[in-house]
């Protein structure tokens, strides 16, 4: 299950273009600093959108060793990450809790990795660290 946090309008602008290099090596830091954020008993995601995206920028910055980057760009790169991630989780629970499906977590994962790049563009699933760590860690 994925932590949702709605998002406001001014950041509904079109994400530009990114290297994949450069966004697969920042994701990782964007995904722990979200669930992080959201897992605090303190505020959670139930704050502000403002509120909430300073403390995930915060916990993104330490991670990265102090990188300096804009909340707009956190919030894009957790914006397509989730995309991705949600459309990839719907095909595997729906793998995962077919009645036919007596086959090992393994072989599920396959088939949904397989079946994500048949049905999305024919492209593989890019983010699968990143799926496995929100996976365990949703809260």
């Amino acid at each position: 299950m994925l932590i949702n946090v709605e998002s406001d309008s001014s950041s509904d602008d079109p994400t530009p273009e990114r290297n994949e290099e450069e966004t697969n090596e920042e994701l990782q830091p964007v995904v722990e600093a979200y669930v992080d954020v959201s897992k605090d008993n303190q505020c959670g995601n139930q704050q502000r959108f403002d509120a909430f995206w300073e403390m995930v920028l915060e916990h993104f910055s330490v991670q990265m060793g102090g990188l300096e980057r804009s909340r707009h760009q956190v919030n894009s790169k957790w914006k397509d990450l989730q995309k991705k991630c949600n459309a990839f989780n719907s095909i595997y629970n729906r793998r995962m809790n077919s009645v036919a499906s007596r086959r090992s977590g393994a072989d599920v994962l396959q088939s949904s990795l397989s079946e994500y790049q048949w049905t999305i563009n024919q492209k593989c699933f890019p983010h699968q660290q990143a799926w496995e760590w929100l996976k365990d860690n949703a809260k």
